[in-house]
């Protein structure tokens, strides 16, 4: 797979859509950067030959999405947001799905993220999070790749997923790796290994020659708990649930596609296979509005999810509209099988 292939400006046009949410002014700015060093992924994935199919996946569901209320304001965000990227793909996609089952929503500009018609009288709202804990990584990841094709030079990332980077930050972090790369693999004298190190998170990587060059990554995490993600649940829970009215029970959609993976595929096999009785999960940590909690992971080319299955909250005092049950019980799986819901 070419690093850099194609210019942006001509590559964009592909995707029509696409090129209308990011606008003109975004595309030339990013057309004049290096894409190693521009904070996009969006430009980055298109100059690498193989994101084709999950660009179109992008651009047709922002062309589905064309009319719904409220959608200019995710156009904007992908132009303007750089880290939220997943999260408003997060929430892209849901929408889209929410419309090939038959579902009418609107966007509020203020409040829970979707005002979901299920056939009640009242709307059900749904507020919507997505984790940064692995941002970092899929950021990195891309960037050393491009630097491997355009350099010549396999690399061996090893972190530990531990000392991960503060969301907040991890741009910075991101940025110094790959200019320390860029510049320690430019002055290489002899095509030798090269070992770059960051040992304030963690982070070695070994550069070594080859004709085929690639990417590897390795790691060797300490051993968590499996309830670091119910952990993960209940400190979003708790940021976002003001956003949903607190006169009724509302829904908290958990974006997990940048979770750290061991760890939170820890916590989900915990929810399939424990019985419920035997959880130790404290659902009054939640704030009573959220009634309900997705997890929902998507992938690029498809805009059915890749995992999507929800949580009850037994601790609110909100009562389940039937037309709510009704849509829980026909869309999503439910690991803790829960008599309200048999």
């Amino acid at each position: 797979m070419g690093a850099d292939a194609g210019g942006l400006a001509a590559r964009i046009t592909e995707f029509p859509r696409l090129e209308r949410a990011l606008g003109s002014t975004w595309v030339k700015e990013q057309e004049a950067i290096d894409p190693v060093l521009s904070r996009f992924r969006i430009a980055r994935w298109l100059r690498i030959p193989g994101f084709e199919p999950d660009l179109k996946m992008l651009d047709e569901v922002l062309a589905q999405l064309d009319g719904v209320p409220g959608i200019a304001a995710r156009r904007r965000r992908l132009r303007s947001d750089a880290p939220a990227l997943t999260e408003t793909l997060t929430e892209l996609y849901f929408a889209a799905w929410l419309q090939n089952h038959g579902y009418q929503f609107d966007l509020p500009a203020v409040g829970a993220d979707f005002a979901l018609e299920v056939g009640a009288a009242e709307p059900l709202h749904i507020e919507a999070t997505t984790s940064r804990k692995a941002a970092w990584a899929e950021d990195l990841f891309e960037r050393i790749d491009l630097i491997s094709k355009r350099t010549g030079f396999s690399a061996e990332i090893e972190f530990r997923l531990e000392r991960l980077p503060d969301p907040a930050v991890s741009d910075e972090v991101v940025e110094a790796v790959v200019q320390t790369a860029l510049a320690r693999l430019s002055t290489v004298a002899v095509r030798a290994p090269v070992v770059q190190e960051d040992p304030t998170v963690g982070l070695t990587i070994r550069w070594t020659p080859d004709v085929r060059p690639s990417i590897g990554g390795i790691t060797s995490p300490e051993i968590t708990s499996p309830y670091w993600g119910w952990n993960q649940v209940v400190n979003a829970a708790r940021e976002k649930a003001r956003q949903l009215p607190d006169t009724e029970g509302g829904v908290l959609l958990v974006g997990t596609r940048q979770m750290p993976t061991l760890e939170w595929e820890h916590f989900l096999n915990m929810l399939r296979n424990e019985r419920p009785e035997d959880l130790k999960l404290d659902w009054s940590l939640l704030p009573p509005q959220v009634t309900f909690i997705i997890l929902w992971s998507f992938v690029l080319r498809q805009v059915d999810p890749f995992s999507g299955i929800f949580l009850w909250n037994p601790a609110s005092p909100f009562p389940i509209r039937p037309e709510v049950a009704q849509f829980f019980k026909k869309e999503f799986s439910q690991p803790l099988r829960s008599p309200e819901f048999a």
